[in-house]
């Protein structure tokens, strides 16, 4: 993102930018609107109150460790590349980019970023390291996601809880889902280096420009770390993917106890159904999905057969976790990210194998 930037002109970038996230933002209070219209209020306040300050307490330690697992990933995926860093450092920054994707409109890419701009200027990690390890990361995480995603249309084909979607069309979606995370490790296990090789076609009087070469040489150290991790580190590649996976289980562990707090027993498929039409709703371009949150879970619900009161809901205890921990994130890396705070900042020492 940060080099798509670069080779425009800044003006005229930041210029469409700024409309385009002033459109996003006053179309969502209309979403909004149009996702709670029909909803009994009064319903909505007596399920909320059903949650009791040990409730609450719990929901909030269960998110606690769910958000420090995210950081498992990356910490695993440095330590292959000789980086020992500090958990809780990295976890910093993974929540401070968590942040900065979720108010920024779009389907909450952006972050990425700040985990770049969090290894380098805070740790003196190299950037291809440091693109490599987030770009890992990302794709592990995407992979996952995905999976649970294509399991959670899967439940809502074979109930045909939705018939108006033909069988076909939940198939193809489910294939598509797992296929391109799939089809990009296979890339970079293959050592095809698909990036630089998009670089590579690029006209030759923008690739001989010294900013796009030295784009191309990062790009390039990247993808071959990349390649190196996933054809000599299968250890670290699984002990990563298993970090992904028990963090998935927690926020779908979470989701299960908030709906029982709230008066609802769901199986560990109707769970899925949730939690994938939730996934699905953060892809829409609005900032922390306003309103498609809402009614993604308003529709499950119903689906359910539990009503678009218990929906909304849980609609809101999502909402109020995932703000919680965007502000809270996004305030403990701007304490020490001089890109952010614009603060100076002295590195901290990084131990290297």
């Amino acid at each position: 993102m940060m080099f798509a930037m670069e080779l425009t002109s800044p003006s005229v970038a930041r210029r469409w930018k700024w409309r385009w996230s002033y459109l996003l933002w006053l179309l969502a209070p209309l979403v909004i609107w149009l996702a709670v219209r029909d909803v009994p209020f009064d319903e909505v306040v007596r399920t909320l109150a059903r949650l009791g300050s040990w409730q609450i307490l719990a929901l909030i330690a269960l998110n606690a460790l769910a958000v420090l697992s995210f950081a498992g990933s990356w910490w695993t995926i440095l330590r292959a590349f000789g980086y020992r860093l500090p958990y809780l450092s990295l976890a910093r920054g993974r929540l401070g980019a968590f942040g900065v994707a979720y108010f920024v409109p779009g389907p909450q890419v952006g972050g990425e970023a700040v985990q770049l701009l969090w290894l380098t200027q805070r740790h003196s990690v190299p950037l291809p390291q440091a693109a490599a390890s987030v770009a890992l990361d990302k794709t592990l995480e995407i992979l996952v996601n995905f999976v649970l995603v294509a399991l959670g249309l899967g439940f809502l084909a074979g109930r045909d809880l939705w018939p108006q979607v033909p069988l076909e069309a939940w198939f193809a979606a489910i294939i598509a889902l797992i296929a391109l995370p799939v089809f990009f490790i296979w890339t970079v296990y293959r050592g095809w280096k698909p990036l630089s090789r998009l670089l590579s076609r690029l006209p030759r009087r923008l690739a001989q420009r010294p900013f796009v070469q030295k784009v191309a040489e990062t790009v390039r150290d990247s993808e071959r770390h990349m390649t190196d991790f996933c054809r000599r580190q299968p250890m670290a590649f699984a002990v990563a993917l298993g970090f992904v996976c028990l963090s998935w289980f927690l926020l779908l562990f979470d989701y299960w106890l908030s709906v029982y707090f709230l008066g609802m027993t769901l199986t560990p498929a109707e769970v899925l159904m949730g939690v994938a039409l939730g996934r699905l709703a953060i892809l829409i371009p609005l900032p922390g999905a306003a309103g498609v949150l809402e009614s993604s879970q308003v529709l499950a619900m119903t689906l359910l057969g539990y009503g678009p009161a218990l929906g909304l809901s849980q609609s809101l205890v999502m909402r109020a976790r995932d703000i919680s921990v965007a502000v809270f994130g996004f305030l403990w890396a701007l304490v020490g990210t001089r890109w952010l705070a614009r603060l100076a900042i002295k590195p901290e020492p990084v131990e290297r194998r």
